[in-house]
């Protein structure tokens, strides 16, 4: 690419010569003599380097004006469709700004809804376990889970503790009763 650009450089700064050449000496077409002079001058290393240099600087411009034309206008396209996008798919979605008020009466009214949510779960609870072990939630006096001491004065200074829990007992029955009844 540059190469090509060099040499079009060339072409050009040599039709200007030759158009310049042609004012000056008056003539429609010019001696071959006068255009060797501008190629012969030309014809070096440093003339190439020259051109060279001058095709990698407008390459460099072109490239760099390009790419920050086209960088900004991607730029602008790409976010032109994430808005469109954002504004049709996702911007539903989104919840909707509610008032303070409103907030505050929301947040009320589930605390009301979680309070007696769970007042019912504590009432079933309840219910169940009082249906299948009543005496668990409502003990009775005489009742085997609940044990009583009594603190009985001694003739020493130390106090003894009693157990005052009625016991069960038992009474053996005989075989022969056993047989009787059957």
């Amino acid at each position: 690419m540059v190469g090509h650009i060099a040499y079009s450089l060339y072409k050009a700064e040599k039709v200007q010569y030759i158009k310049e050449q042609k004012e000056a000496m008056k003539v429609d077409i010019l001696p071959e003599e006068v255009v060797q002079e501008f190629t012969a001058g030309r014809d070096n290393q440093a003339s190439l380097d020259h051109y060279r240099g001058m095709a990698e600087t407008i390459l460099q411009r072109f490239i760099g004006g390009s790419f920050d034309d086209m960088s900004e206008q991607v730029i602008s396209e790409v976010t032109n469709r994430l808005t469109q996008h954002m504004d049709a798919n996702i911007t539903p979605l989104l919840p909707k700004k509610e008032s303070g008020w409103k907030k505050f009466w929301n947040g009320v009214l589930q605390s009301m809804v979680g309070t007696f949510a769970m007042a019912f779960v504590v009432w079933g609870i309840v219910s169940v376990v009082s249906k299948y072990n009543p005496e668990m939630i409502f003990p009775t006096q005489g009742s085997s889970h609940q044990t009583e001491q009594m603190i009985a004065p001694t003739t020493s200074s130390d106090s003894v503790a009693v157990d005052l829990t009625p016991q069960k007992t038992t009474v053996p029955v005989k075989k022969e009763e056993k047989q009787s009844k059957k």
